[in-house]
Formats: structure tokens, C-alpha cells, sequence
């Protein structure tokens, strides 16, 4: 009964001529003569002879079913039987309206609703409606355009990363509206959630004109990270899903700077929630590597969560002291403890320290610098660096204590000062309350907090202004000087409880974490200003550079306004300190679009595409008549040999349940792959289709180029000129190529298309041999020093994958056509294993010898190879420099 439901008839009036089936009856059986008597003479030699010619009394059965079914078959063909019919073919030509919500939250579900949005724009055309489409995420006025453009921008229109702009759209609905003389009819590919404000889109619609509703009839899964927020030894991460039906984990990623994996950590869903909140504990160098949060399994922006200078810890260097090393009573033990939960501390000397782009340096031990190790840190802190220097003993080392020090805030006095000792009458002394100006402002003072010693300040003018933090007979206990664009600090006291017990208070720690604000607040402070787009999510859910089209933004828009087609999500600013704009926090209130009112046409995604069987049943009639006719001659052995020829013809060329895979053959030809050529074994194919797809992501973010996921090439079916590279490897049961196969792929080797053979870390010289017999290839030379290969991208010598073994060929440059690029290149590295990623992005195969250089290098291969197939031998020429600078007389 379902394959019935997707029949149907342009024209189903045409079936009023069955009502003429009666009168064929009535017709044939009329057609035999009558029996009728013939004198003739009693011959005795005619009694004997038989007649050979016989008259039927009435009409044969098969006469009648054959001559019925002709009937029938031009009836049907005649009331335009149409499989699959989308419903606009069967509407009067009134004009249609086609919006698709094209935003974030259908980037993982775009290709059922493209092909949804082709089908309904090539249906249109063939009716001769008049059509118009738009993109709800990128509203524009309405124009009339040709079915060649059309088709061209349905074919091309894709996902964007920001939300929809249903208010745009319905202004633009309108004023197309009041250009049209009839009542449109509106198709809306929905993406099934309801806007935050309501849903007052839908009702509007329905008001100008008959609207059709389709979307899921079950709406997958939707986590968004709405939420994080850096705590402790890790983060609090808050998600946001539409429904959770039972209880479930998700997969959270942790990725560095360059997309890759760092760890990998579950997080749990309770049943019923929409809103779930988790803490996240990772390893500390690994949180202070984060730039990004992305939910397994989901490319759109809301599962990803982008970490700028504001989530990610600061690292902090120390130079190395020169105390002891027992614990609790190391010069910096108490300064790591304090940091440790809100900073990466690299512990080195002061000039390994400046090499790195720090911002903030701790000298805990009062260190004595060279001259030049003073001045080259000055010109630091000159820009911008905040250098933090905590009092010691060895201060007095110098002299009479009473030297110039550049670097200190504020001169000091020589010696220290000493309370509650034996040979003093003061108390020990608290701390006083902190002053407006200083950064340390609001944080509590507790009564225990006792001062034993400290150096004091050389009075000055300004002493005041640079006091940070003060004691309570107001004698400074932290000063401060603005250098440049730096900050010289300094405590009066040592870093360790000798001196006060401040070290081993909370409010200790919430210092040294005021003092690392300020770098947040230093890196910001540039960019007052709007913020350029830097790097911006593109349609696949990928990092890319920004675009001319998208325009600045405002540090207060960022955290106010929600991304638009003008400002997508991703990062905005300088590449030394991008801010995050991430889409999570803007998602609120995520419901379906329910209820649906009774007057819209509510429907899912056709699956199949459509098919016009007039055509079938014509050329049926044709054969039934055909068939009557070589009956009627007598010809009856003839008719019987020659009617089950045509039913065997017939039967073979009737439509096949399965259909050509258009889809596979539209997404090749709209997006660049690689192509794998298919095997009989399944994890083969799979371990081709991950190297490559590894590839492709290694490509992204090194090169320019953008590689949409590797397909399967079945060299029987499938178009090569698809796919710039082919990836064929070399097993023991090798597939023999049929002759029309070889001829596609000597076709596609002579015009410009590229096969990598490789027999897997195999000697496999008889398969190889037997898999290219018939294949135009030109004589091989092993790849020279000097070839292009070696220097397409990267500068090679080697050419490793799983496996390290010679014998790398490629066509001799003498033979080769193409403008002297290879078509061919034969190995036995195993290349795909060594580019093959799990799902979670970690390697497939160890690689051998070499280990994870070895797989860098195979990596850097591969992207050599496909420059080399894109781009072809460009970089060739530089091999000839020394020649043509000779030519030209230089």
C-alpha cells in the first residue's frame, strides 16, 4: 500500500475513456463471419481432403486481455502516471514561495532539506510556475530570475552558522506580495524549533498566502553549549538539549590551537532535563592548552565553545630560585600554590623567560641581574610585560642596600624592618584596608594576617599613588610603578612565611590573582575599538579567515548581541589576542514548533525523486500493438518467437527498483574529493575512507585547501572525472577491471586526473601488474631529488607512510603528458594507515620505524601530492632558475 501512496496522475480524467473498454468487446466479437453452407459436388476425392484454414467461431480470450491491456496502457499514459509526484506538480501554476531555514541548527542535517529544496525548485520549473527562494538566515529582496539561475542558487545554497532572521524574511514576503495578482502559495523548510519571541512567523505566513510545512517528523537531538566557565582544575560546563528522553552521555573534545584532540571526557544527561550543568576536571596543562570545547559527533556552532584570554590560564613565569628545595620552605612554593588553579607556571631563567611571549614574570629570591640582563628586561616591561618582585635578604647584598635600581617602583631603604622581635618594643602589624586605586580593592582583610618584618620605601612625593597595599601605621607593603606599558610591583615582604603569615592566607592568593587580571585587562585594553573579524565558523563548522562581507564589532556587542549574517560566530580582533564570540550563550528556550494550525499542509521530506512513467506505458502499447499485429499474419510460430523476445526485452529495460545515485554523483561534482577506489573487504574501505578524510583535515588547516569527506569509486558505475585523485590499493583478490571500466579511467589518466597505486607495505609485482595491464602508463622512474614532489609544500627527501620503504615511481618526465605531471604515482608505504584517524581523532596504525615523526612526515607527503595534483608543476621551474637567469643575462 505504500508504493501505491507515491502513485499518482497529472491528469486523472483521462480514465473516463475506460468507459470505451465495453464497446472493443462488443466490436471483436462481431468480428469473426458467420458460418455459412456451400453447395458443392460429392467428388470423392474432394470428401477427403481437409481444409487447412480454419475460421474461429468466436473471439480467443488472449485476443480480447491483449487487445484490452494496449487500451489500458494509453489510458494510463494519458492521465500522466508520475511516481514519487512532489505536490507542487500537481497545483495549478500559481506563483510559489519557497523559504528554507538555512541556519546553525540544521548544519547537521542540511543534506536532506537541499535535496528537499532541488526537488521543489526543478518540480516548479517543470509545471511552469512562477518561483522564488530565499535562505531564512540571509534575508535580500525577492527577484524574478531564469530557471538556469535558479536551479544554480538551490544547487549552491547551504547552511550558515548564524540563527534566522524570520522578521527580515516576512518584510521581503510582503513586499513580493503586493506585487503578485494571486494568492501564493509558500513551501517552508523549517527547521522545526519555534523563535525565543514566539511564533507569530508562522501565523504571518499563513496570512499571505496556503502554506506547506516540512521538516522531520522526529527532530534529532540538539545539544548547545550555552555555558563555561573556568573553575578550579577545570571547567563548569553548561549544555542545553531539546529533549532528553533517558538518560544518555555525550563526548565532550578538548582541542588546542590546531584542532587536534586533546582529551576526551563524557558528560552525563539526566532524563527529563533540557538544562544540565557538569564540572569538568582535566589536567592542568591541558586546560592552560584549550582554545575549544566541541561536542562529539557535531560540526554546527553551538556545539562548540571557543576559549579566548578570558577562559584560558595564563602562563605565568617564575625564575628559577636559588632557596631550598624542602617543600614549605622553597622561595616559590607558596607563589605556585596561589597560581596553580588559574595559571600554566614555566619555571626558567630570566632570559629563557623573555624569549617566550609572556605577560607576567615573578622574581620571588630578589634576584641581582647583569647589566644586560637589566636592561633587556626593562625594555620588557617598557612593552608591556608586569614584572612582580617579592623582598629577600640578599637585597642588602648590594653595597650599602641603597643603589638605583631602575626596575623597583620605588627606592628603597637600607636594611629592613623588624617587629615583635626580642629587640623590639613594636607589635607585629596588621594590614589595612585597601585603597580605591589599587587593584586589590574589595578583597577581604582578615585579623590573622600579621606583619614580623619588612623593607621600607625611601618617602617620596608620590609614594601614595604607588602604594598598592599598605599597613596598618601606613607604611607601604606592595608599590607600584607604571613603566611604559608595563607594571613594576613589588612586595615588601618575602614570598614565604618568614616574614608574615600573609603567604599562607586566602587573601595571598587572591592578590597574585588580582595582579593576573591585570594581563587580561593589558591585552584587552588594546582593542577598546570595534574588533576586526579574525577567524569566523564557515558552513562545514570549521575555523576559517574571515571574509570581506562580515564587518567589525564592538567588545560590548559581543556580549550583548547575538551573531547575525553580518557578524558570524568565531573569533574577532588581533591574531596575539582574539576574543571569542561563540553562539551558545545567545541559544535560550529551545521548543518545537507545536502546535501546527490545522489550515498548513504539514508534511516530511520526499526520499525518493520523482518519475514521469508516460513514457513506459507508451512504449508498452507500442509492444502490445506490435505484438497483435505479428498475430494477425499468421505468422504464428513467428509471433510466439518474436512476443516472448519482446517480453524479455521488455522486462529488462523496465526501471529497476534502484536508482542511479545521482545524490553521490551531485555531491562529487559540487565539492572537491578524493576518491578511494572500492574493495571487497570492508575494512579496507573503511581504513581507505579515514586516511583520507585525515588528510583532508590536515589539509584545512595548513593549506587553502577545503576537501569535503573521501567517497567510494566503483570504477563500473561511477564518473573518475569526479575526483581529482583516486586512492586505488592493491589487495590479493584484485577486482579485473571490465573493458568499459579501463576505457573511463585511461580517459580520465589522459585528461588531467591522478591514481595513487599502493600495495600496502606488500611486494604485490603480479597483482600490480594485473590491475594495470590495460591502463595507459607511461614508462616509471623512481621520484627523483629534484622532483616537484619534493617541494610542492613541504621540502622532502622521503616519502614514508605506515611503512619506510624505497621504491616511490612516477611517470618518466619525458613521456608524460598533462604539462609534464605525473598521472600515476606507485608505492608500497601503506599511506592511508598512516593518515587513518579514529573517531575521536587519535591514529588507527602505529608506524614503523619511525614512530609519530615518521606519520608527520607521511602527513606532510600526502599534502605535497595533492598540491602537486591541484597545482601541477609550478614549483617545477625553480629547478631550472640557474638556466633561465643564464638566458636572461642576470
Amino acid at each position: 500500500m505504500e508504493g501505491l501512496s507515491q502513485f499518482s496522475f497529472v491528469s486523472p480524467w483521462a480514465f473516463s475513456a475506460l468507459l470505451f473498454l465495453p464497446l472493443l468487446w462488443y466490436v471483436l466479437k462481431t468480428t469473426p463471419p458467420k458460418p455459412k453452407i456451400i453447395p458443392f459436388p460429392a467428388v470423392r476425392l474432394l470428401q477427403e481432403l481437409t481444409s487447412q484454414r480454419l475460421l474461429a467461431a468466436k473471439t480467443p480470450w488472449w485476443v480480447l486481455l491483449l487487445r484490452g491491456l494496449l487500451l489500458l496502457c494509453l489510458i494510463i499514459a494519458l492521465a500522466g502516471p508520475v511516481l514519487n509526484a512532489t505536490q507542487s506538480s500537481q497545483t495549478d501554476q500559481v506563483p510559489h514561495i519557497i523559504l528554507i531555514d538555512n541556519d546553525w541548527s540544521v548544519m547537521d542535517r542540511w543534506d536532506q532539506r537541499h535535496q528537499e529544496l532541488v526537488r521543489l525548485v526543478a518540480s516548479a520549473k517543470d509545471t511552469e510556475q512562477p518561483v522564488y527562494i530565499m535562505g531564512t538566515s540571509q534575508p535580500a529582496p525577492f527577484e524574478q530570475k531564469s530557471d538556469e539561475r535558479l536551479i544554480y542558487e538551490a544547487e549552491h545554497l547551504s547552511a550558515q552558522p548564524w540563527p534566522t532572521a524570520h522578521e527580515a524574511v516576512l518584510h521581503s514576503v510582503k513586499e513580493l506580495q503586493s506585487t503578485l495578482s494571486t494568492r501564493p502559495k509558500i513551501s517552508w523548510i523549517s527547521n522545526g524549533f519555534s523563535d525565543p519571541q514566539g511564533d507569530p512567523f508562522l501565523q504571518d505566513l499563513l496570512q499571505i498566502g496556503d502554506v506547506d510545512y516540512i521538516t522531520e517528523s522526529t527532530l534529532p537531538p540538539l545539544p548547545v553549549l550555552h555555558n563555561v566557565t573556568r573553575k578550579g582544575k577545570g571547567f563548569h560546563i553548561g549544555l542545553t538539549e531539546l529533549t532528553t528522553p533517558s538518560n544518555k552521555a555525550l563526548e565532550l573534545q578538548f582541542l588546542d590551537a590546531d584542532a587536534q584532540v586533546l582529551l576526551q571526557k563524557k558528560y552525563e544527561l539526566k532524563a527529563g532535563e533540557n538544562v544540565h550543568e557538569q564540572f569538568i576536571d582535566i589536567p592542568q596543562e591541558l586546560k592552560s592548552r584549550t582554545e575549544r570545547i566541541r561536542i562529539a559527533g557535531f560540526t554546527n556552532p553551538g556545539a562548540q565553545y571557543l576559549l579566548d584570554e578570558k577562559w584560558r590560564d595564563q602562563t605565568v613565569g617564575l625564575i628559577t630560585p636559588k632557596g631550598s628545595d624542602k617543600a614549605l620552605l622553597a622561595p616559590s612554593y607558596y607563589v605556585e600554590k596561589s597560581l596553580a588553579p588559574y595559571s600554566h607556571l614555566q619555571i626558567a631563567s630570566l632570559n629563557d623567560l623573555l624569549d617566550q611571549s609572556l605577560s607576567l614574570i615573578i622574581d620571588v629570591d630578589y634576584t641581582a641581574f647583569p647589566p644586560q640582563q637589566s636592561e633587556r628586561l626593562e625594555n620588557w616591561i617598557q612593552q608591556g610585560g608586569i614584572f612582580v618582585r617579592f623582598a629577600s635578604a640578599r637585597k642588602g647584598d648590594t653595597k650599602d642596600g641603597t643603589s638605583f635600581d631602575p626596575l623597583l617602583p620605588v627606592q628603597l631603604m637600607p636594611g629592613e624592618r623588624t617587629f615583635g622581635g626580642s629587640l623590639s618594643w613594636d607589635k607585629p602589624h596588621r594590614l589595612a584596608p585597601f585603597d580605591n586605586h589599587s587593584p586589590f580593592f574589595g578583597l577581604p582583610v582578615p585579623d590573622d594576617i600579621s606583619i614580623n618584618k619588612q623593607i621600607l620605601a625611601r618617602p617620596s612625593a608620590d609614594l601614595s599613588e604607588k602604594t598598592w597595599a599598605r599597613l596598618s601605621d601606613g607604611t607601604p607593603l606592595v608599590t607600584a610603578a607604571q613603566m611604559g606599558r608595563g607594571w613594576s610591583i613589588l612586595f615588601h615582604i618575602e614570598a614565604v612565611p618568614g616574614w608574615s603569615k600573609l603567604p599562607l592566607s586566602g587573601t595571598f592568593e587572591q592578590m597574585l590573582k588580582r595582579l593576573l587580571s591585570l594581563t587580561t585587562r593589558k591585552s584587552t585594553a588594546v582593542q577598546d575599538g570595534p574588533l576586526s573579524p579574525y577567524r569566523l565558523f564557515d558552513r562545514n563548522g570549521f575555523l576559517s579567515a574571515a571574509s570581506t562581507q562580515f564587518t567589525p564589532i564592538t567588545s560590548n556587542e559581543l556580549k550583548s548581541q547575538s551573531p547575525d549574517f553580518s557578524h558570524p560566530p568565531g573569533l574577532y580582533g588581533t591574531s596575539q589576542a582574539p576574543k571569542a564570540y561563540n553562539l551558545g550563550p545567545f541559544v535560550k528556550d529551545m521548543t518545537t514548533l507545536d502546535p501546527i494550525p490545522p489550515t498548513v499542509t504539514q508534511r516530511t521530506f520526499h526520499t525518493a525523486s520523482e518519475q514521469d512513467l508516460s513514457l513506459w506505458f507508451l512504449f508498452s502499447a507500442f509492444l502490445l500493438a506490435l505484438l497483435d499485429w505479428l498475430l494477425s499474419i499468421r505468422f504464428k510460430k513467428v509471433a510466439i518467437i518474436s512476443g516472448s523476445a519482446l517480453g524479455v526485452m521488455l522486462f529488462s529495460i523496465m526501471p529497476a527498483h534502484s536508482e542511479t545515485d545521482w545524490d553521490k554523483a551531485l555531491a562529487a561534482a559540487n565539492q572537491m574529493r578524493l576518491a578511494y577506489m572500492q574493495s571487497h573487504d570492508p575494512q579496507l574501505n573503511e581504513t581507505l575512507e579515514r586516511g583520507l578524510n585525515g588528510l583532508g583535515a590536515t589539509l584545512r588547516r595548513r593549506t587553502a585547501v577545503e576537501l569535503a569527506p573521501a567517497m567510494a569509486f566503483d570504477p563500473e558505475k561511477d564518473d573518475p572525472s569526479l575526483f581529482p585523485m583516486i586512492y586505488w590499493a592493491i589487495e590479493d583478490q584484485q577486482t579485473i577491471l571490465s573493458p568499459q571500466a579501463t576505457e573511463k579511467l585511461n580517459r580520465f589518466l589522459k585528461t588531467g586526473g591522478f591514481i595513487l597505486l599502493d600495495t600496502m607495505g606488500q611486494d604485490r609485482p603480479a597483482l600490480l601488474a594485473q590491475a594495470t595491464k590495460n591502463l595507459d602508463i607511461a614508462p616509471l622512474d623512481p621520484v627523483g631529488e629534484t622532483h616537484v614532489l619534493t617541494r610542492a609544500f613541504y621540502l622532502l627527501q622521503r616519502f614514508p607512510g605506515r611503512f619506510d620503504l624505497d621504491g616511490v615511481w612516477v611517470e618518466s618526465d619525458g613521456d608524460i603528458q598533462n604539462d609534464s605531471v605525473s598521472s600515476v604515482l606507485i608505492g608500497r608505504n601503506a599511506w592511508a594507515q598512516a593518515w587513518a584517524r579514529d573517531d575521536n581523532l587519535r591514529p588507527l596504525y602505529p608506524v614503523i620505524p619511525g614512530g609519530e615523526l615518521q606519520r608527520e612526515q607521511a602527513m606532510r607527503f600526502g599534502i605535497n601530492l595533492v598540491m602537486y595534483i591541484l597545482s601541477g608543476n609550478y614549483k617545477g621551474d625553480q629547478v631550472h632558475i640557474p638556466a633561465i637567469l643564464q638566458r636572461l643575462g642576470l
